[in-house]
């Protein structure tokens, strides 16, 4: 935040009091919310930007009248707060782009292109004591006037996956190999290559 330009404002929403307080201290003019995602007030259509690490919890969130889990929720009340051609990087597990109900690939390609993905090893966070497949999920949100009169999935938001090793992968993986950090095993976990 301290890198920003002059006349930006950057939102933080930190759950986490002690990291909240320290972010406050550190930016104290910006808007550093200590609070729960789900609870804090985004204006729609109005950031440039979202940058975000979805935290593992196995939860149901309501979202506009629909179930989503909490991964699935970070990122459909992110892309509705981004403005046109505003842009989100978010770190997600796997199963945003791998599991076969695609209702949030297909509600987020309705409104955003998707510019790309890297697939992170299962050990990439080992230190912090979590071994799951993670991506980091590029999307850029359309302009009205290019939205898509009916959601018209592109390769990444389908319904079924090719199978790789016995196990299903998102197709842009498939197609895009180098910004997969390792390779498929049997169990899902994606082993470095070194």
């Amino acid at each position: 935040m301290s890198q920003g330009s002059v006349g930006h404002r950057f939102i933080g929403v930190e759950l986490d009091s002690i990291s909240g307080r320290i972010a406050k201290a550190l930016h104290p003019k910006h808007d550093i919310r200590i609070e729960s995602f789900r609870d804090t007030r985004l204006p729609e259509d109005r950031i440039d930007a979202v940058i975000g690490n979805v935290p593992f919890a196995d939860l149901k969130l309501d979202y506009r009248g629909q179930k989503l889990s909490l991964h699935d929720y970070f990122f459909a009340k992110s892309v509705d707060a981004l403005k046109p051609c505003g842009v989100l990087a978010m770190v997600t597990t796997h199963f945003t782009l791998d599991k076969q109900n695609a209702a949030i690939r297909e509600y987020l390609a309705s409104k955003a292109d998707f510019v790309g993905a890297i697939r992170l090893p299962s050990d990439a966070f080992k230190r912090e004591g979590t071994a799951v497949v993670t991506d980091i999920v590029f999307l850029r949100k359309r302009a009205p006037a290019n939205l898509p009169t009916m959601p018209i999935p592109t390769g990444w938001a389908l319904r079924r996956w090719p199978s790789r090793r016995g196990v299903s992968v998102n197709r842009y993986f498939l197609n895009h190999p180098r910004w997969s950090g390792g390779v498929v095993s049997q169990r899902h976990a994606l082993r470095r290559r070194f």
